[in-house]
């Protein structure tokens, strides 16, 4: 027997085993070239966490959809697809459980989705092209949702978002508008009455902290006529985005809702008066994780005692504020600086000995020389370490760390492009 036939006939499960490594394209690839692995690659538990992309090249027939049938595929993302293939989607694959519509949203197509009672997950990318009313009363259909993402729409003016809460299993809402701010009252309607939501991201466009703080507060009155659904007391979100974030801010009480957040990440704060910032730090006393994005300056002086993630993006950053940050974050296990300014480089030789559980550090941009490399290389907990776009190291210096490393750490030294935060 030839040394390929020896190991085309290895146990099934140990090419189970391979080819959970594989991505969807590798693994129809491989599919494509050996008939031997046909049935094997077609397995549905190589296929349980997938997402199949569906365009204008994917041939969608008949086979193609028994295929998805038989692999029991369970996440789908549609980036164009013409109106008959919605039909063939949703007899073909009625337990779908993840749907992402990239563009060309139609009413018609949000009616074509009601045979999908099982649908946990919903990502409308564009809802530009209907009326915020109609897309409430396509949600309504799917009350055993857990994600909701709608990008794009409207503002919601006049809405109550009452669809929206009664999705009483939402763990995840993300309400995106292009223009304007979504309807406070609206969203705080929302937020009241769904006693599983932990996490939430919601555009801003506001200079104006009172009206943001609305969403986050008590409503006053708390549904006490009968049919009205009972108002929560309390919020007990865990991730909060707030995208645009201008020169808004939150007021006490609505911080005091806020106070078993774990993540906060504010985009494009354009005020250098910091007062707010340092104030929010202070009463979410269980933050682990804060995201900054495009702020125009940054002054801190007061860090949460377990932060253990930090990202500052395209920010101006101070030395004071990172000497604060290493000086007080000792749990400190992830540190992004990509793109920001304003500091001494030197200050990085200080991480070290300031923040020794340090895993993760991303310096994209950040041009240093190859003495403050060397001095990164004795971090024992450092696993990986993004140095792209640095202009100052050589591939010398670099081979030099990977050596005084032992290849222990995963350098990142070409990227192309920041990854937005923002889901749109």
């Amino acid at each position: 027997m030839s040394p390929v036939a020896q190991r085309l006939h290895l146990p099934q499960e140990l090419w189970m085993e391979i080819f959970t490594y594989l991505s969807p394209t590798e693994k129809a690839n491989v599919r494509a070239t050996f008939n031997y692995f046909k049935t094997l690659i077609d397995h549905p538990v190589l296929w349980k966490k997938s997402t199949i992309v569906l365009g204008n090249i994917t041939p969608l027939n008949d086979d193609f959809w028994e295929l998805l049938r038989n692999r029991k595929i369970h996440a789908i993302e549609v980036k164009k697809m013409k109106m008959k293939q919605w039909k063939k989607l949703t007899t073909s694959l009625p337990g779908l459980l993840n749907l992402t519509i990239d563009s060309c949203l139609t009413q018609e197509i949000l009616t074509f989705l009601h045979p999908l009672t099982k649908l946990q997950k919903l990502h409308l990318k564009d809802c530009s092209g209907l009326l915020d009313r109609h897309i409430l009363m396509e949600v309504v259909h799917y009350n055993q949702l857990t994600h909701l993402s709608l990008c794009n729409i409207k503002c919601f003016v006049g809405v109550p978002l009452t669809a929206v809460a009664c999705l009483k299993n939402l763990f995840f809402l993300s309400l995106h508008a292009k223009y304007g701010f979504l309807n406070a009252v609206g969203v705080q309607s929302a937020l009241f009455h769904l006693p599983k939501l932990r996490e939430l991201s919601i555009t801003v466009h506001l200079k104006n902290t009172q009206r943001l703080s609305e969403c986050f507060i008590l409503p006053e009155a708390v549904g006490s006529r009968e049919g009205e659904l009972s108002c929560l007391p309390k919020l007990q979100l865990q991730k909060l985005e707030l995208i645009y974030f201008d020169h808004s801010g939150l007021t006490e009480n609505a911080l005091g809702q806020l106070s078993s957040l774990q993540t906060i990440s504010l985009h494009n704060y354009k005020n250098d008066n910091m007062e707010f910032l340092n104030l929010m730090l202070k009463k979410l006393p269980n933050l682990t994780e804060v995201n900054l994005v495009g702020f125009s300056s940054l002054d801190l002086c007061c860090i949460p005692p377990r932060l253990e993630k930090f990202c500052a993006i395209r920010t101006r950053i101070n030395n004071e504020t990172l000497h604060q940050l290493f000086l007080c974050a000792r749990n400190l296990k992830h540190l992004d600086l990509s793109f920001s300014y304003g500091f001494d480089v030197f200050c990085l030789t200080k991480l070290p000995v300031r923040c020794p559980r340090l895993a993760k550090l991303y310096l994209r941009g950040l041009n240093f020389p190859e003495e403050t490399l060397i001095v990164l290389a004795s971090m024992k907990s450092l696993r990986e370490l993004d140095i792209s776009n640095n202009k100052l190291l050589t591939p010398e210096a670099i081979f030099k760390f990977q050596s005084m490393t032992s290849n222990r750490t995963h350098q990142i030294v070409h990227r192309l492009q920041l990854e937005s935060l923002c889901c749109c």
